[in-house]
């Protein structure tokens, strides 16, 4: 009896210690779950990132096609004045002059355009990296592009309304 008396705790240690060990099994699991549902979410989570980065390049791109249709239209109808008035005898320099700026002021906006696009690229490429700092300070290089871009895009409007368009008044009367 005796015996038996020292096999009934031990079966009762036995008995906890599997328990012990099914709970520590369990609570593993749930942590690798977890683990997997984060990391699930960070993956869905940059991959709308990335089709909100794509998705703003290409409204950059189309925006920058309409501003190019707008300002080549202008250059032309410039280019046109100019030649009437040549042909009437007008002096055109200061109208040729202002053309020559405004061709200067659209290369601008294209150069800064095209930086503004490669960044976004750039941006984009590291939405997913885990460096976190890096991608926060080339999306700020982004932005700091794109307020250049629309500020060539308003000095090119101030310059064709307040210069230009003054030239072209004078010119024909």
């Amino acid at each position: 009896m005796l015996l038996l008396s020292f096999l009934l705790p031990q079966s009762a240690y036995a008995k906890e210690g599997s328990r012990r060990e099914a709970a520590k099994e369990k609570v593993q699991d749930r942590m690798e779950e977890r683990k997997e549902e984060r990391d699930n979410r960070r993956e869905d989570s940059c991959e709308r990132l990335k089709e909100r980065l794509a998705s703003k390049e290409t409204n950059f791109d189309n925006s920058h096609k309409f501003h190019i249709r707008q300002y080549q239209r202008i250059k032309e109808k410039i280019a046109k004045v100019i030649r009437d008035a040549n042909s009437a005898g007008k002096n055109t320099t200061q109208l040729t002059a202002n053309l020559e700026t405004l061709n200067e002021k659209i290369e601008k906006f294209d150069a800064d355009r095209t930086a503004l696009i490669n960044a976004l690229k750039v941006v984009q490429m590291r939405a997913c990296a885990e460096d976190k700092e890096d991608f926060k300070e080339k999306l700020e290089e982004a932005q700091a592009l794109h307020k250049t871009v629309l500020a060539d895009v308003k000095d090119i409007k101030s310059y064709y309304q307040n210069t230009i368009r003054p030239s072209l008044k004078a010119l024909k009367d």
